[in-house]
């Protein structure tokens, strides 16, 4: 029988029964009835036989996806008592593996208590995340701090000096206000600063969200530094000091970017904006770009201008990854075609190519054109809210052989979301059929897609699923999200609980 349940979490509100929790996918789908301590032996009975080694490849696959980029624009700040704690609420084994594996806890996300906050709830707080830092032992960790419209930074400093004790283990840092005086912040990161200022060797990637107004010196001496993504990009230069010479990667969220900053950049490889295009009058500014090898660009009708200057001017020579987010609603007198087109044309090395566009103004014609300007060895093509004559085009032959006439090497191919058209699938085989066979002239043979992912998977695509398999193409889903083989068996092992208790059938079976 399963050992008895205690309900152990290390939170601030006592824990009388399971707490009703948000698992990540797929298994939520089969826990969420299960609001009892009477249901789980029935369910869990199999499951808790699995050997060590398997449930911590299983337990780090959900750890990872409850986990967030500290790069990424939006940041969902969930109720700390999250995996790993809730894995180890089933059992005593699967809390002592649970606790004795220090890769489970090298995410840590801080949300500030209020100005208001009891003594007794503040000490819940300390004492979770004292336990979490002490289980992640000496991993590197990634950090997310937040404060939410507090009036006083007094009752967080325990919290912060907590955490900060630890910056030599930082490796990723999440610093995010929303609706905070400028006095509060100013004090939070005057006192982060004497903290953390030149004890964080491991920090590598950055985003800061602390206000178009606020100074801070705490990261100018991070010798690590490499990835940094902001809210404000205009005028941060002269704010927020850094070691902007070993940058690699730059994201500039809501705002343009600085001229200064490109040229404090000089190992620039990838760089991305959304919101304003980058205004860079002088020519010689362009050629501080030719170090990009990934670019991702995502333009409003409102800033046409921008566009339209930075794709005349641009030349960048060694780019092998180009994301295109294009949102037009509004009659525009510019026909981004006519820009866009050129420069594709002048970027031959492009391997990876994101087209995204939300106007049907502009959808089908410009897509083909845009597709029939990248250089023919593209390998990878992802299409965001695709027009049909889009994945149409990439079924076309060539007129006197069998081989596409579109990117003959196309290695990897994603829709999302798939087109809301009768004839999708159809489309879809076709695109594949033709690019997994082979040239039967004298030429040497093409290589075939080796990967199919889309966002959703519905009874209709049984064909196209049954294709991939003959074909050996790896085809993912929302339901199929790994890319290996091996782990994602492991979790379809864990989600379906097929393996019976030593006791009725011998040893478990063990994936090799």
């Amino acid at each position: 029988m399963l050992e008895a349940l205690d309900g152990y979490c290390i939170h601030d509100t006592p824990a009388t029964r399971i707490p009703d929790i948000e698992l990540p996918p797929p298994i939520s789908e089969r826990l969420l009835p299960l609001t009892t301590t009477n249901a789980y032996p029935n369910y869990l009975a199999s499951a808790r036989f699995l050997p060590e080694y398997i449930l911590v490849r299983i337990f780090g696959h959900y750890c990872a996806n409850d986990s967030v980029d500290v790069l990424e624009n939006e940041h969902y700040y969930k109720h700390p008592v999250t995996v790993p704690w809730t894995l180890g609420q089933v059992c005593f084994r699967w809390r002592a593996l649970v606790q004795s594996t220090s890769t489970l806890w090298t995410y840590v996300s801080i949300i500030f208590p209020p100005h208001n906050a009891s003594r007794q709830r503040l000490q819940a707080i300390y004492s979770r995340l004292e336990t979490h830092l002490r289980n992640s032992g000496t991993q590197l960790l990634n950090i997310c701090l937040c404060a939410q419209e507090i009036a006083s930074f007094s009752p967080s400093v325990s919290l912060l000096e907590l955490i900060c004790s630890r910056s030599d283990r930082w490796e990723g840092l999440r610093l995010e206000f929303m609706g905070i005086e400028r006095n509060v912040r100013m004090n939070f990161l005057a006192y982060l600063s004497r903290l953390i200022k030149g004890r964080i060797p491991a920090l590598r990637r950055l985003f800061l969200d602390v206000g178009s107004d606020a100074r801070t010196g705490a990261f100018e001496i991070s010798p690590g530094l490499r990835e940094v993504a902001v809210r404000d990009g205009l005028g941060f230069i002269k704010r927020v000091p850094l070691p902007y010479e070993h940058i690699r990667l730059w994201h500039s969220h809501n705002w343009g970017i600085d001229s200064t900053l490109l040229r404090e950049m000089p190992h620039l490889s990838d760089l991305r904006i959304d919101g304003e295009f980058p205004f860079l009058r002088e020519y010689s500014l362009f050629q501080s770009l030719e170090t990009l090898t990934c670019l991702s660009l995502a333009c409003k009708s409102s800033h046409t201008n921008g566009f339209a200057h930075f794709f005349g001017w641009a030349d960048l020579p060694n780019l092998r990854e180009f994301r295109l987010y294009l949102q037009w609603h509004d009659e525009d007198e510019l026909s981004f075609t006519e820009v866009l087109v050129p420069f594709l044309s002048r970027c031959g090395a492009i391997k990876s190519f994101w087209y995204a566009s939300f106007n049907d103004r502009h959808g089908d014609e410009g897509g083909v054109e845009f597709l029939e300007a990248l250089p023919p060895s593209l390998e990878s093509l992802t299409l965001i809210y695709p027009y049909y004559p889009l994945l149409d085009a990439l079924g076309d032959r060539e007129t006197l052989s069998d081989t596409p006439r579109l990117f003959p090497n196309l290695k990897q191919l994603g829709v999302v979301p798939l087109p809301k058209c009768s004839s999708w699938e159809e489309c879809m085989t076709k695109i594949v059929r033709l690019r997994t066979s082979r040239q039967k002239t004298g030429l040497a043979e093409v290589s075939g897609l080796e990967r199919v992912w889309v966002d959703e998977l519905e009874e209709n695509m049984k064909e196209l699923v049954g294709l991939c398999a003959r074909k050996d193409i790896q085809f993912n889903g929302p339901s199929l999200p790994w890319n290996s083989t091996e782990l994602s068996n492991l979790c379809q092992l864990f989600r379906d609980f097929r393996l019976a208790p030593p006791d009725s059938a011998g040893e478990p079976e063990v994936l090799d």
